[in-house]
């Protein structure tokens, strides 16, 4: 009957086998553990929290074990001890600053400086489930409980509602957190007296309360600002055509949309306060503090920001000026006017009088009406106009002005490092015109008609030989943009075609004035010469300019003359690397090595073959004497006219020596008889063709450098219009978008992406100074030069909260006061009696939100208990009642 059992027949579970439970606990608390040791190694970090974060795995489910910690310097209120025994023993009510982290709203309803938070990975809420929940609570207790000093919380329910459960222990002290959120509050919950019943009955305490204490927070909101509204000036139906010849600065409405006023009370007991349905003695002239923030409005439309966008989204548009404009525009083919019209037409021909002789040629609509094209005409060339009100050059005429800030003194010298132009010049204006007719006069055809008559006015006067007005004198300077090189490239053929039309002027003059013989030289000595027949008739000295140094020539003894030679050959850089592309071509060969110096060697033929018609009789040393004194060694013997001889240097004397063949094979021509080096009507026609020929996305390229500079020279003025606590607040942010604008503008190939970052930061850039100047308009009209109230001014703009000082007795809190009460009168449909300020009758709307905060310090759960620190915080608005509780007891006996 008794037969023994076999035990391996059982199921025996091993207990001494971790489960996920446990592993759980051990992992947090390693992590715990590891954050703590890093701490202490860490130097202090210059964010306001450090935050990290780890992932876990429990029941398949992935968790975010996120730790909190903020840095000690950043703590707000502090209260009169240094040791903190409990994280609720402080003086914390309310936060000045909101926090923008999704779990930091933690800190702000229970005042913890370190904490845990344990929350579902991902959108998907995963601890809706009540058993889930309950487990993580109790690992979180366990947690708790070895880990000293360091509140733990799960995030419950759906994120959208911040619900939160939590523990922390500290000697012998449990607080278990706990959250309630509804869209609507219980009626007798929204007010103090409910509240504080709530408060009562959740304490439970054996003993009476002796003390609670009240603090409450009441926020205005003020949207409608009335009268302090700050309006941008913006286009009207009347066109004002001044308005066009400056880059727009501002946002197109109010970039302030709320103001809020929080009036405080802090650590009030609850015998000496009223609150309920029928009487509050929360009043908010009375309040103990007032604190002030903004909000602003979400992606306004800058105007400076939104014209660059514009010129750039044209960058990538191939199609030519002629191919938008239609039949409206035609292709230069050469002159059809009547040559004897060139005896009635004045010097500079007025805008009307080009325009009528475009309307004959062209055919269809302009898509600018005259009487908006000839004033932006007038502007960029004011010598057709009588007595301009814009002549070029009037602001250098003046006396610099001096910077209202010196902080800006050293910007000028920033900016003069830009590869763009002059301010104020003719491709300055043109930039910027350019951009407000695209914006605003028509689009991208008014863009394209406007460059159609600017190309038509170059080669008008390039026809008629008159000067371009706006372009710096002097040779193409290649430390500015292409368009300006171009332009003073066209200016120097102009200038040399006036010249040589003036040179054949006086020719003429003396040849009818003089015998047939003609002498080019005019010196006493060569008359002589000429006279007494010591030239040949056919190698007479022609072209001279003036003896060089008294050196004398080495074969005959006659002086040395420097000869007129031609100008040098002018290049813009984008002509400069067409050269240097065609020269690399060539190889690398000594055929190529002769080559490319031939072509380099042009303009040293001319030099010999001019040197030679001055200096008959003249060897290739007396040419290196004053061409290349260096390449000339000189003795101390002297030769047969009492001067220094010499030989040429060793690179002078080497075998194939170019300069020897050239010497060679030059002949004796002067300067004027030449063939011109640089061709002046070919380069001219040139300079045209470039225009004509630019697609549209080519014109934006050209303009979007000169756009930029113009846009750090507006913002550094609209700078200089702000106190100069804030603007020294803007200047790293200036410097910082003027560099970004000299690499831009230095750029081989243009990159819009950097353009675009530019733009970005352009846009905040006006933005916060338009947010100032809205603030400035409502808190200050009057721009009263008070340190205070410009430093608070200068926060708000920023987005930091302001406390006020002495409340509504203060600058700003009597306007906020006065703005208020005048939004509450204009929402009650009721007349503002003109004498309320004077009586101080304001009053204010009802709050948006009211904040209360209860806190305690009783004896719980028992009578031999020790007391511990409790708190309720109460947040109540229109779609939301929110309870946030803390409650602590002594657990040394349980």
């Amino acid at each position: 009957m008794n037969e023994e059992i076999d035990d391996s027949e059982f199921y025996h579970e091993d207990f001494t086998t971790a489960s996920d439970w446990e592993i759980l606990v051990a992992h947090m608390e390693e992590i715990v553990n590891q954050w703590n040791s890093e701490d202490r190694k860490q130097s202090p970090s210059s964010s306001q929290w450090v935050v990290k974060s780890e992932k876990l795995v429990y029941m398949e489910t992935n968790f975010d074990f996120t730790y909190y910690h903020k840095n000690l310097e950043d703590n707000l209120l502090e209260g009169p001890e240094d040791k903190v025994k409990h994280v609720l023993d402080t003086w914390f009510d309310f936060s000045l600053m909101s926090e923008d982290h999704k779990h930091l709203c933690l800190a702000q309803w229970y005042g913890v400086n370190k904490f845990i938070v344990i929350s579902s990975t991902g959108d998907v809420e995963q601890t809706n489930n009540e058993s889930r929940m309950k487990t993580l609570l109790s690992a979180v207790t366990v947690l708790a409980s070895n880990v000293l000093d360091l509140p733990i919380f799960v995030q419950v329910r759906d994120k959208w509602q911040k619900m939160y459960c939590g523990v922390y222990e500290c000697n012998g002290i449990r607080t278990n957190f706990d959250t309630v959120h509804l869209i609507r509050g219980p009626y007798h919950c929204q007010y103090l007296t409910g509240l504080l019943d709530v408060f009562k009955t959740k304490i439970r305490s054996p003993c009476t309360i002796e003390k609670i204490f009240v603090s409450y927070k009441a926020t205005y909101q003020l949207q409608d600002f009335g009268n302090f509204v700050w309006r941008q000036e913006c286009a009207s139906d009347i066109i004002d055509m001044e308005s066009f010849f400056t880059l727009p600065f501002g946002v197109s409405i109010d970039p302030v949309s709320s103001l809020y006023l929080n009036t405080l009370w802090s650590y009030l007991p609850e015998h000496s306060i009223i609150d309920s349905e029928n009487h509050s003695d929360f009043k908010p002239l009375k309040a103990q503090q007032w604190q002030c923030s903004i909000s602003f409005t979400k992606n306004p439309i800058c105007l400076l920001g939104d014209y660059l966008g514009e010129v750039l989204e044209i960058i990538n548009n191939d199609n030519t000026v002629y191919n938008l404009l239609g039949s409206f525009a035609v292709l230069h083919d050469g002159p059809k006017t009547n040559p004897l019209d060139l005896l009635t037409e004045p010097l500079v021909p007025s805008i009307s009088m080009l325009l009528s002789q475009a309307t004959r040629n062209n055919k269809g609509s302009p898509p600018l009406e005259k009487d908006v094209l000839v004033p932006l005409l007038f502007f960029l060339f004011p010598d057709a106009e009588k007595d301009s009100s814009f002549p070029y050059g009037a602001t250098d005429e003046r006396e610099p002005l001096q910077k209202k800030f010196k902080i800006f003194e050293n910007m000028d010298q920033e900016l003069k490092g830009f590869k763009t132009c002059a301010e104020d010049s003719l491709v300055w204006r043109l930039a910027i015109v350019l951009a407000n007719v695209l914006q605003s006069l028509g689009g991208l055809k008014a863009f394209c008609h406007l460059w159609y008559e600017f190309v038509q006015q170059m080669r008008y006067r390039w026809d008629k030989s008159i000067v371009i007005p706006g372009v710096p004198p002097g040779l193409p300077d290649l430390r500015t943009g292409l368009l300006n090189q171009k332009l003073q490239m066209l200016n120097c053929c102009i200038e040399r075609k006036i010249a040589r039309a003036n040179l054949s002027y006086v020719s003429a003059e003396n040849s009818e004035d003089s015998d047939d013989e003609f002498f080019d030289a005019t010196d006493q000595e060569e008359f002589e010469e000429r006279r007494k027949g010591k030239y040949c008739p056919w190698d007479r000295p022609v072209g001279r300019l003036s003896p060089f140094a008294n050196l004398k020539l080495i074969k005959t003894g006659d002086l040395l003359y420097i000869p007129f030679t031609q100008d040098p050959v002018l290049k813009t850089e984008d002509q400069l690397e067409e050269d240097t592309d065609i020269l690399l071509k060539l190889g690398t060969n000594n055929e190529a090595s002769q080559l490319r110096a031939r072509i380099m060697s042009a303009s040293l033929l001319s030099d010999m073959q001019s040197f030679k018609a001055a200096n008959p009789g003249a060897v290739l040393e007396d040419f290196i004497r004053w061409y290349s004194p260096r390449d000339w060694i000189q003795a101390e013997e002297l030769d047969e006219y009492g001067q220094k001889q010499g030989a040429l240097s060793q690179r002078m004397q080497l075998e194939g020596n170019i300069w020897m063949e050239m010497w060679q094979n030059s002949k004796p021509v002067p300067a004027h008889r030449q063939k011109r080096l640089f061709d002046d009507t070919k380069e001219a026609e040139k300079v045209l063709q470039f225009l004509e020929l630019r697609t549209v996305g080519q014109i934006a390229e050209l303009i979007l450098p000169v756009l930029s500079h113009a846009t750090i020279s507006r913002l550094i003025v609209e700078a200089e219009s702000l106190t100069e606590e804030f603007a020294k607040d803007l200047l790293p942010r200036t410097s910082s978008l003027a560099r970004q604008c000299e690499k831009i503008s230095r750029d081989i190939q243009f990159q819009p992406n950097k353009f675009e970052a530019f733009i970005q930061e352009t846009i905040d850039l006006e933005m916060s100074i338009s947010q100032f100047n809205s603030l400035q308009y409502k808190l200050n009209p009057h721009r009263l030069d008070d340190y205070l109230v410009n430093k608070c001014i200068g926060d708000l703009a920023v987005g930091r909260p302001i406390r006020i000082e002495s409340m509504g007795q203060s600058i700003i809190g009597s306007r906020i006061a006065l703005m208020l009460s005048d939004a509450q009168r204009l929402n009650c449909f009721s007349d503002v009696d003109p004498n309320f300020r004077r009586n101080g009758d304001l009053t204010f709307p009802d709050p948006v939100s009211r904040e209360f905060v209860l806190r305690a310090s009783c004896i719980r759960s028992s009578l031999y208990s020790a007391k511990c620190p409790q708190l309720l915080r109460a947040m109540i608005s229109n779609g939301e009642f929110r309870l946030m509780g803390a409650f602590s007891e002594d657990i040394t006996f349980i």
